[in-house]
């Protein structure tokens, strides 16, 4: 294995396997919750802090491999986008689960502690949620599992696998199965337009506002 390919390696079992565990870990259920919320947090800011030495240090290839990094008024109109459309989806699937399948809907009660917190920090984890989660998980994880497999269907299948059980978290099937559908959403509009930025603003302010509004 050459110094580059191993670098993509130890990038994947970074950004693939310890956002798993770390997002999944018992820090949710901690009864000062806004202690674990930080700690996760600083947690993947650490991953995502070493994934990026990796890329420019290690595979020296430069942050735009992760997609387009450019903000602008598409930029903005193209995230506004991905934010409608994850309503939509969410919205859809939370209506098939309820009416069609006949499955009640739990309220889970990381959300609701979630939904307690401050205004500041919902602005906050929102915006750290939608980098590092799009940075990771769409821009390092698709990519580099592409560029060691060539093979689309695999490099987009784990991250979204993944990406769903980065939310066990929440306790319940329901909010796992509807990341996995907002992970494909995420997914077809960062292989559609290639914008990280695009994705960190749609995942981000989805984030803030289901937060605010417990939609």
């Amino acid at each position: 294995m050459n110094k580059i390919k191993y670098f993509k390696v130890t990038g994947l079992i970074v950004g693939l396997l310890f956002t798993s565990i770390f997002l999944t870990s018992s820090l949710w259920y901690h009864p000062a919750i806004k202690l674990s919320i930080g700690i996760s947090v600083l947690i993947v800011w650490i991953l995502l802090i070493i994934l990026l030495l990796i890329v420019k240090y290690g595979e020296k290839e430069s942050f735009t491999s992760l997609g387009s990094l450019k903000i602008n008024l598409k930029t903005v109109g193209l995230g506004l986008l991905i934010t409608i459309s994850l309503f939509i989806a969410s919205s859809l699937f939370m209506l098939l689960w309820l009416k069609v399948l006949h499955i009640p809907i739990i309220q889970e009660q990381v959300s609701q502690r979630v939904l307690s917190l401050p205004f500041i920090a919902k602005i906050l984890l929102s915006i750290s949620a939608g980098i590092t989660e799009e940075t990771i998980c769409r821009g390092y994880c698709i990519t580099r599992l592409y560029q060691l497999t060539k093979n689309k269907p695999v490099s987009i299948v784990i991250p979204m696998f993944l990406d769903a059980i980065d939310h066990v978290g929440y306790g319940t099937l329901q909010h796992v199965l509807v990341a996995f559908v907002m992970g494909g959403v995420l997914i077809f509009f960062y292989l559609k337009f290639k914008s990280l930025i695009a994705n960190i603003i749609g995942h981000a302010l989805f984030d803030f506002l289901s937060m605010s509004f417990q939609v």
